[in-house]
């Protein structure tokens, strides 16, 4: 009974941790490709405004991806801890 009244938040924390997972991962190969493109001298990147501005509206909607299911679970786990809303599975 005990590990069936708290195994939401288990579940919770379990998304947190996959999210700053995922979050490293993106931010490591947005590194690794932006190292690439400023090291390779032979290859030629489309450099105007638009194409920057959408590589940043792709970023920005990949970040927004990852982060919101942190911000639902943290939200989950205050107000399950709070007593606002009953856990689900009991």
């Amino acid at each position: 009974m005990g590990f069936l009244q708290y195994f939401d938040i288990i579940i919770a924390i379990g998304i947190i941790v996959l999210a700053l997972y995922l979050l490293k991962k993106h931010h490591d190969r947005t590194k690794k490709r932006e190292e690439f493109e400023s090291t390779a001298k032979y290859l030629v990147f489309p450099s105007s405004d638009y194409h920057e501005y959408r590589k940043w509206r792709a970023n920005n909607r990949t970040i927004t991806f990852l982060i919101m299911p942190f911000l639902i679970a943290i939200i989950y786990i205050v107000l399950r801890l709070n007593g606002t809303i009953g856990n689900p599975f009991l």
